[in-house]
């Protein structure tokens, strides 16, 4: 399908929900989400054999984003909602966050600086002597391990990321219109970082880089396999949250934003926004003892 506003015409219509109808259970939400995923697949076909292409413009990747970006913005709305409510409502979710200990909120990283190469490295005493008495501990080499196929996606990660940490940059030249914190908890967006299909003691050289269109079936397994299963995402996220002060939540809906380039899920995110927002607000009341 291309990118055009003549395309645009035969995509699913999505009315907006009525004024003053019932807010979609989270449930629904949850098969709204399969069903925008499974428009996904439809598109680009399965991941193994997309996986495969040796070539992906940056048209079609700006068209398969706008496919995949509102059901992961969607899925992580829900999966937050999720965390939220088990914490709030269940007696282990209670004791997780009434027990949890409190971490500080991170710093913002520091600037690099100039590292010195002056060094000074002073021998301790004896060690001439020490050394000739020591036995070489004998080296054992690993089993070797077959091949896997790049392409094969039960050989991928399955590394999602719900809420991360964004730091804001210090520009003096364009003072913040309002105080804000040099940090804020968010709904990571696009992760940066997914997971790789090769093996941890197979090291990356500098030169070898893995397909784009590899990276973007990685990413699409990933959220086949929370959508398939987002009971341990969810665990995940309620243990991230109770770790820290309600406080840095209440600002969380307002990172579920629905962009205009997107080819589904407007009303859906919209629902998942509220879901948040209503969450977030009950976190920060106090807990009711049970």
């Amino acid at each position: 399908m291309r990118n055009d506003p003549d395309a645009r015409m035969f995509l699913p219509y999505e009315p907006p929900r009525p004024p003053g109808s019932p807010l979609p259970a989270i449930p629904a939400l949850w098969e709204k989400a399969a069903q925008m995923f499974a428009r996904v697949i439809e598109h680009i076909g399965s991941t193994s054999s997309f996986a495969k292409r040796w070539r992906i413009s940056r048209r079609d990747r700006a068209e398969l984003v706008n496919w995949l970006a509102p059901v992961e913005r969607l899925v992580r709305a829900c999966i937050v909602t999720n965390a939220i409510t088990f914490l709030l409502e269940t007696v282990k979710g209670r004791k997780l966050l009434r027990e949890t200990p409190k971490m500080a909120s991170p710093e913002p990283p520091k600037p690099p600086g100039k590292k010195s190469r002056h060094s000074i490295q002073i021998p301790h005493p004896g060690w001439h002597t020490i050394a000739q008495h020591v036995q070489p501990a004998p080296k054992l080499e690993a089993p070797p391990l077959a091949p896997e196929d790049p392409f094969d996606p039960a050989s991928w990660g399955a590394n999602f990321r719900v809420l991360g940490w964004k730091f804001h940059a210090n520009d003096e030249r364009k003072p913040p219109k309002k105080k804000r914190r040099l940090f804020i908890l968010s709904l990571d967006p696009e992760p940066e970082h997914y997971p790789s299909s090769r093996r941890k003691h197979e090291p990356l050289r500098k030169d070898q880089q893995d397909p784009p269109a590899l990276i973007l079936a990685r990413r699409i397994e990933s959220l086949r396999r929370i959508i398939a299963n987002p009971g341990p995402a969810i665990s995940r996220t309620a243990r991230f949250i109770a770790r820290y002060s309600s406080d840095l939540f209440n600002d969380l809906s307002d990172a579920i934003v629905v962009s205009p380039r997107w080819f589904h899920g407007y009303q859906a995110i919209r629902d998942a926004r509220e879901h948040v927002a209503s969450a977030t607000a009950t976190l920060g009341r106090p807990l009711e003892p049970g």
